[in-house]
């Protein structure tokens, strides 16, 4: 299954690990204790609703449902970002943000938003990432069951 969402910006910039975070207070032994509270940043909340409409949008628009699957899964990405010049078309974009970390933002949605995975994204067992400049901004999508080569053969 192919998921492509074009845009007319850059993708999301923020990540999953740009978490905030906060002193709290709590009542132990009838004394207080402060804490360390974590919580999601709205620019990942909003990150998080972004990647979860844009993928219905896309899905809908080429006609696809959203699949389930129940097993391991394959899954390579493409973070496509504007070229700042034509001649960085098609080049890598070695700069923040990390792509590891954009891709832990993008399963969670998929997982955790979507439904997509019966168990979570700890079944994703082979991923390809890409971060690169084109004209056309966009996120690129292709998932599909994992199969093995022993698999593959019968």
């Amino acid at each position: 299954m192919r998921i492509d969402i074009p845009l007319k910006d850059n993708p999301p910039t923020v990540t999953a690990q740009q978490k905030g975070e906060c002193i709290e207070y709590t009542w132990r032994n009838g004394r207080q204790v402060p804490y360390i509270k974590h919580y999601e940043k709205p620019e990942i909340v909003n990150a998080r609703k972004f990647y979860t409409v844009s993928i219905l949008k896309a899905l809908k628009a080429s006609g696809q449902k959203l699949p389930k699957f129940d097993g391991p899964v394959e899954i390579a990405i493409a973070f496509v970002f504007k070229a700042p010049r034509k001649k960085d078309h098609g080049q890598p974009k070695p700069t923040k943000p990390d792509i590891d970390n954009m891709c832990k933002l993008l399963f969670d949605v998929l997982g955790d938003e979507l439904n997509m995975f019966t168990v979570g994204d700890q079944q994703i067992t082979r991923l390809t990432a890409t971060k690169l400049y084109a004209t056309q901004p966009g996120i690129y999508i292709e998932i599909h069951p994992h199969i093995t080569t022993s698999e593959a053969q019968t």
